[in-house]
């Protein structure tokens, strides 16, 4: 078998622009395609299979330094029996977690719990409830503070479809926590809004997402990102400097929003939006922190949809088994009520929340075959910012720079060289690239090359059977003529 490919004369070229042509084709196409559904889904379940194989590992800062942990108050199922198995968390449960979390030490903490509804279970603007009155009162003392180390906290609340008017944004139903928090100084609502896609895995969420309030539209950062920014923005105790950054971001959206109203056709999107009015600075600046994380990142909150994509490193394993590393620290919120758990977290962002089985917000993730609890999905989303600030798909015009010469080098390769030696030079390139895809999400970078080039070498494979097979039918035909 000759391992260089000889041709008659004058056909040399002839097969070089045939391969030239054919592989350009194939590559333009899927280039063309690739925002397609089909080729989404065939990307998103690639970029599944490389994250599931970097999972559970911890990541190091410069020096071989560990990141530091977050922890999860965890209202687990032996908290919600222990409770007696609750439709509602008991709110003076939620208030003692907060104050634990706080004399132990958190300056930054995200209550994953709504508190949407009263304690009797209603949707009203007030409470007769003590529970409520004493939480809402509990917050307003935290939410007043002046103290130069007060504790920022993150609290989530529901929005839902309109009963009229347009479908395109949710809308921002009453709370009974309204008029004990009128103004955002260390208390501050977020918004937990994830993405499903068409299977149903969760594997992004919204940054910032626009809802409807009182007919204008209001932008409600997510508690990752605001989390996130508190976090590092926190030295040496104080969080003057982070409420600050907060409250002017906070600030300049909602008043810009409010220029707006509800109605869909003007835009659903920030992107849309800002062309139709002059919108603020809506790029937010992650600041370096030592054992947090090694760069500043930047955020910009017009990317959208591929930007918004979480890096999933940790979550609950399929199957507990003795000896597995936890890399988010998780303490029943009944052993830490009762006393019998020392707490220490100074300096550590903690998530309160809820992961018992009759919880009803439990998602598909793209690392774990059973579903998990959506505190864990924000976990992820403020390790993504932390790591990476913002995952980062492959700039258009570095992936054309990089097909072309993929292009040339394999027109080169498979007019050239037989089809083993040209197969298996492809399938060390395709390696080559799978490793690269590997390392680059180590720093939350996209490289995206493994589909055109696993089609090429389809294409390739399936013409030289065809030209097989047209040589065994000739050489049929030949013996049929010479036995005649």
């Amino acid at each position: 078998m000759s391992i260089i490919k000889t041709y008659p004369n004058k056909t040399t070229l002839k097969n070089l622009v045939f391969h030239f042509v054919l592989i350009l084709v194939c590559v333009a196409s899927l280039y063309t395609l690739e925002n397609s559904a089909f080729f989404k889904q065939i990307k998103d379940a690639a970029f599944d299979y490389i994250m599931f194989w970097h999972s559970d590992f911890a990541p190091t800062l410069a020096g071989n330094q560990p990141i530091q942990q977050m922890v999860l108050f965890d209202v687990d199922d032996e908290s919600y029996r222990a409770w007696e198995s609750p439709l509602i968390t008991p709110r003076d449960k939620v208030q003692a977690l907060i104050q634990t979390a706080i004399d132990s030490g958190a300056k930054v903490i995200g209550v994953d719990i709504s508190l949407s509804w009263t304690s009797d279970g209603y949707m009203r603007e007030n409470s007769d409830s003590p529970a409520d009155i004493k939480l809402a009162e509990y917050l307003q003392s935290l939410n007043d503070s002046q103290a130069t180390d007060a504790p920022l906290i993150f609290l989530t609340r529901h929005y839902r479809q309109p009963l009229e008017n347009t479908p395109a944004f949710l809308e921002r139903p009453p709370n009974f926590l309204d008029d004990a928090l009128p103004v955002e100084n260390n208390v501050f609502w977020t918004s937990t809004f994830f993405k499903m896609d068409d299977d149903r895995v969760i594997r992004r969420w919204q940054l910032a997402p626009l809802v409807c309030q009182s007919g204008r539209l209001n932008v409600v950062p997510s508690m990752p990102l605001l989390m996130t920014l508190a976090h590092l923005h926190t030295q040496n105790q104080d969080t003057r400097q982070a409420a600050k950054v907060i409250r002017d971001f906070k600030k300049a959206w909602e008043t810009w929003a409010k220029q707006l109203s509800c109605d869909e056709h003007q835009g659903k999107s920030l992107a849309e939006l800002c062309q139709l009015k002059a919108c603020p600075n809506l790029t937010v600046t992650l600041p370096q922190k030592p054992h947090v994380n090694d760069t500043v990142h930047h955020v910009d909150l017009l990317e959208g949809y591929e930007t918004e994509k979480v890096i999933y490193r940790f979550a609950p394993h399929d199957k507990a088994q003795s000896g597995q590393k936890s890399l988010f620290e998780v303490k029943s919120a009944a052993d830490i009520l009762s006393g019998e758990l020392a707490v220490d977290v100074a300096g550590q962002m903690v998530f309160i929340g809820v992961t018992h089985q009759d919880n009803g917000d439990y998602h598909p993730i793209p690392i774990r075959y059973k579903d998990v609890s959506g505190v864990y999905i924000l976990a992820n989303a403020v390790d993504t910012l932390l790591r990476f600030g913002q995952f980062q798909p492959q700039a258009r015009a570095d992936k054309v720079k990089w097909l072309i010469v993929l292009i040339i080098v394999m027109t080169l390769v498979f007019t050239f060289l037989s089809i083993y030696i040209a197969l298996i030079l492809s399938f060390v390139v395709l390696c080559t690239l799978i490793v690269s895809s590997f390392y680059h999400l180590h720093y939350g970078i996209e490289i995206d090359f493994v589909l055109e080039l696993l089609t090429i070498q389809v294409i390739q494979f399936v013409y030289w059977l065809m030209q097989k097979g047209r040589q065994v039918r000739n050489t049929l035909k030949d013996c049929r003529l010479s036995v005649l």
